[in-house]
């Protein structure tokens, strides 16, 4: 239950992290890796696992399944390098996307028809906060070369 959004090179996402539908708490949703910056939805240990894949291997390396025990539902992730951008799902399979520009979680809808309209990833993100219940805090957001 997040929003993150992917357009001219910038990453943004926003910062809440839901649980139970009630409980509302801050969390970060982007990381830096080998080959870019990665944004995470969904359940967070496939996320780690990948991420921690991610820091040492580029983004088309195959990922060793270590985890069995847990269920990789609800899970997405954007990747955004120099390369272009990638879709990671519950497979933990990279598929490079193409476009202008891409969203995933609760508020992608949203987040994409601002960017439609012509907004920002950052922009798109902050709208997507006003109108879904699942996205809030602040919104964060990184480029390939420097964090804002």
């Amino acid at each position: 239950m997040t929003v993150i959004a992917i357009k001219n090179g910038i990453i943004a996402a926003d910062s809440q992290l839901t649980v139970d539908d009630s409980l509302k708490l801050s969390c970060e949703k982007l990381f830096r890796v080998r080959d870019g910056v990665i944004g995470f939805v969904g359940a967070t240990a496939p996320g780690n696992e990948l991420l921690h894949h991610l820091r040492k291997a580029h983004c088309t390396d195959p990922l060793p399944l270590k985890s069995e025990g847990y269920a990789r539902e609800d899970f997405g992730a954007l990747l955004l390098t120099r390369h272009g951008v990638y879709l990671y799902d519950n497979s933990l399979s990279p598929d490079r996307v193409t476009g202008a520009f891409f969203a995933l979680g609760t508020g992608a809808p949203f987040a994409l028809a601002a960017m439609h309209c012509g907004r920002t990833a950052i922009e798109s993100v902050r709208l997507a906060i006003k109108l879904n219940p699942y996205c809030g805090g602040p919104v964060r957001w990184m480029r390939l070369d420097r964090k804002a």
